[in-house]
C-alpha cells in the first residue's frame, strides 16, 4: 500500500516549501512505525535520527558549528557521501513532520479526553480502578460537547 503526502517544511533560507512524497513499504522509516502509537513513533523517529547523525562522523567533520579544522580529503570524503546523507535526513525530516501534524490533531481535538470518556463508559471505572458513575460520564461527555474548539464532533 503506499500513500501520497504533502507537507511543508522550511529551507535554508528560511522560506516555507512545499513537497510531495509517497509513502511506500520501500520507505524503512514508515513500516517500522505505521503501527505504532504516534508518541512511540515520535520516540523511535527521534532515536534513529540521533544514531543516524552519530554514524555519520564525515559529515560531522565538515559540520561548521564545531569549529574543527578539516583537510581536503576528509571533505572530500564527507562531500561523497552527501547525497546519501541528504536523502536520509530528507525522510528524517518528512517523518519528523507527519508525527508533529498528528501530535497537533491529537492535542487539538482532545482525543486523549474522549478517549478517557470511552474507556471510562466502556470499563465502569476510571484509569484508578474507581467506578464511574452515570452523572460523572455525562458530565464529561456534556462538557466535550459543548467544547466549541470541537465543532468536528457536532
Amino acid at each position: 500500500s503506499c500513500f501520497t503526502i504533502r507537507y511543508y517544511y522550511d529551507d535554508n533560507d528560511g522560506n516555507q516549501q512545499e513537497k510531495m512524497v509517497i509513502l511506500s513499504d520501500s520507505d524503512k522509516y514508515w513500516v517500522k512505525v505505521r503501527h505504532m502509537h504516534v508518541a512511540d513513533a515520535a520516540e523511535v523517529i527521534k532515536e534513529n535520527f540521533e544514531e543516524f547523525l552519530q554514524g555519520n562522523t564525515a559529515i560531522q567533520k565538515i559540520d561548521t558549528k564545531t569549529g574543527d579544522k578539516t583537510s581536503l580529503k576528509e571533505m572530500g570524503s564527507a562531500l561523497k557521501s552527501m547525497p546519501k546523507y541528504q536523502e536520509t535526513k530528507n525522510q528524517y525530516s518528512l517523518h519528523f513532520n507527519m508525527v508533529s501534524n498528528c501530535l497537533d490533531v491529537f492535542h487539538d481535538r482532545k482525543l486523549s479526553t474522549i478517549g478517557n470518556i470511552e474507556q471510562n463508559v466502556v470499563c465502569g471505572e476510571d484509569p484508578r480502578e474507581k467506578k464511574v458513575s452515570k452523572s460523572s460520564i455525562l458530565e464529561e461527555t456534556y462538557s466535550i460537547l459543548e467544547d466549541e474548539t470541537l465543532e468536528y464532533l457536532l
